[in-house]
């Protein structure tokens, strides 16, 4: 698209406004991991302290390649390490990080200046983005069509909005809620597929977004909104930065295009960061908790009310964008490839294997042998046995073991010393994938209703079984309540 970036100003190549896109997104994707970290409140001098100090050093400067490439290799770090206890928006922004990042390689090695160019790399990467984004909100959506979800009792629809402070829904509005729930997440997507919709996706997306932040999930929203952006026309981004300039004296101005030149500037607010974040951990627990929660909450409601305010001063040059070729594709064999790999991740719970990040996140999906809940897909789809086997600890005898089962199964598990109480069920590759690290420990254990004894682990002909590393590493399973409930 070409055309003036704002009235009465000097007009604007293709090539330019795409390098304007690329820094509004990176700038995004350099926000979300902020709040991201912030909400995770590790220790400054760690791998997460590394990843705040090139997210600033990415807002400082956003058309910089190098440093937004940087930023996503510490992302698919984080993602390597954690898995696979991770969380849905940790996937993927970790496998669109290590994918952008080979891809880049891979055009850095033939030209330097095409891997250097933000107007280039956005043009490359933005249709793939965009696919991968619907394909994750498409899925989301679909696994909520189940009888749990559906069920005024159990579904997450209400959980999720009950979990706003100062809000409650009440019992006879659960039904609008589900109904309410399903249309909007199936509307988001569809609406971002067509040019003329495109800007009711993007103001669906913010209620959406800030819902989820209100309710806990500011990470998961602040990373969504980096996908909504690439939505935005480019054009339309020039007009935002036009007002954003507006509105800033040429003083301030000059001082920021100064600063972002600068690395000291980087080096100081970097600085700046750690320190903040070592001074956090200082903090009682509980006002860890509370400083986690409601800071990345605030942040991100105060980044969708400018975002907000931006968006609708520019509303007629929005709607009025012309249809553009190459909205969505692949592009490049690495992008196909991580297409399907994502799909493959979708569909995982549904063929019998893994079931956790697998975009099926406050859905009440339930896909275990015995518990398959979905109302579209028949059971017969299951291909694959990783989910058989339900296991439930009674009684362990290492207390290292005893507080890795009930971080895993959630908080609050433990009635007193290492006797379980109401103890969730886990799938058995799960359960010997708990107890690998401790071969030496006494477990009692009820494997599908028979109470066992496992003394050692080790010995054992169940619990002692050997655990391949892809299924450590990408095995990710669900606990299961005896009854249906609302999980991650």
């Amino acid at each position: 698209m070409s055309g003036p970036a704002h009235s009465g100003g000097p007009s604007v190549g293709p090539a330019k406004l795409r390098g304007l896109a690329f820094s509004f997104w990176a700038f995004a994707v350099g926000a979300g991991v902020c709040i991201h970290e912030w909400q995770r409140a590790q220790p400054p001098l760690s791998l997460a302290g590394l990843t705040v100090v090139l997210a600033v050093g990415v807002l400082v400067r956003p058309s910089s390649v190098p440093r937004v490439m940087a930023l996503l290799a510490t992302m698919g770090l984080e993602l390597l390490i954690d898995l696979p206890d991770v969380f849905n928006h940790t996937l993927v922004i970790g496998v669109v990080g290590i994918t952008l990042l080979i891809w880049w390689l891979v055009i850095l090695r033939r030209s330097t200046a095409d891997a250097r160019d933000p107007g280039l790399v956005y043009g490359s990467i933005a249709p793939f983005l965009r696919v991968a984004f619907v394909v994750v909100l498409y899925t989301a959506a679909f696994a909520k069509l189940n009888t749990g979800f559906l069920d005024p009792a159990t579904t997450c629809a209400v959980w999720i909005v009950d979990a706003i402070p100062f809000v409650t829904i009440p019992a006879g509005l659960a039904g609008l809620m589900i109904v309410g729930a399903i249309v909007v997440e199936f509307a988001i997507p569809t609406s971002l597929l067509f040019r003329r919709t495109r800007p009711l996706g993007i103001v669906l997306g913010i209620w959406f977004g800030v819902v989820t932040a209100l309710a806990g999930h500011a990470p998961f929203a602040g990373f969504g909104w980096s996908f909504y952006l690439l939505f935005i026309p480019p054009g339309t981004l020039g007009r935002v930065a036009a007002t954003v300039a507006k509105r800033l004296t040429p003083r301030v101005r000059r001082r920021l295009a100064g600063a972002s030149e600068s690395p000291i500037s980087w080096v100081a607010l970097g600085g700046a960061a750690l320190i903040v974040m070592g001074i956090v951990q200082l903090a009682p627990v509980d006002t860890i908790a509370i400083v986690k929660r409601y800071g990345a909450t605030f942040a991100f409601c105060c980044w969708m009310a400018i975002w907000s305010v931006l968006l609708a001063e520019n509303w007629r040059h929005w709607l009025m964008v012309p249809a553009r070729k190459g909205s969505f594709g692949a592009g490049h064999p690495i992008f196909a490839v991580v297409l399907v790999l994502i799909l493959v991740n979708a569909a995982s719970p549904y063929l019998g294997l893994k079931t956790r990040f697998s975009f099926t996140m406050f859905s009440n999906l339930q896909t275990e042998p015995g518990r398959w809940n979905h109302v579209v897909l028949p059971e017969a789809v299951r291909v694959f046995d990783l989910q058989k086997g339900l296991v439930r600890f009674d009684q362990v005898s290492d207390p290292a073991l005893a507080a890795a089962i009930d971080v895993y199964s959630g908080p609050k598990r433990w009635s007193s010393g290492a006797v379980m109480s109401d103890q969730a069920w886990v799938v058995l590759l799960a359960a010997q994938r708990l107890v690998s690290n401790y071969p030496d420990a006494t477990v009692r254990y009820e494997f599908d209703g028979e109470a066992r004894l496992a003394a050692p682990v080790a010995s054992d002909p169940i619990l002692g079984g050997s655990v391949p590393f892809l299924v450590q590493k990408l095995g990710g399973f669900r606990p299961l309540d005896s009854e249906d409930t609302c999980q991650l």
